[in-house]
């Protein structure tokens, strides 16, 4: 990083295509920040392939008789819809996520 800038978004990066979006720092934040992520960098997933569900069990929610909220889709562009669609195969294709006829729904966030 050059003296005359300050860390930002558009600055702090731990891989050379990964930047992490973080906000404005002052010079110690960032350097205590950059150190913590490098340290333990072998926590973060670099790819959905890396990701594993747990084995530890199946997380239940219980709704207690209440009628389920079923949100509506939020409208999209074409390009968030082709970028979703995309998250969504990859996300099945690895086993993270399971189609659902659960009731329950609430529009995805991008």
């Amino acid at each position: 990083m050059q003296e005359s800038e300050s860390p930002n978004v558009s600055n702090i990066q731990l891989e050379p295509e990964k930047v992490v979006p973080i906000g404005e720092l002052e010079e110690s934040q960032y350097q205590s920040l950059h150190q913590l992520l490098d340290k333990n960098k072998d926590l973060f997933a670099k790819s959905l392939q890396e990701l594993k569900q747990t084995p530890e069990g199946e997380h239940i929610i219980i709704t207690e008789e209440v009628p389920p909220i079923k949100k509506r889709a939020y409208r999209t562009a074409p390009k968030e819809n082709e970028f979703i669609e995309s998250e969504i195969n990859d996300m099945l294709e690895q086993g993270l996520i399971e189609p659902s006829t659960s009731p329950w729904s609430f529009p995805v966030v991008v």
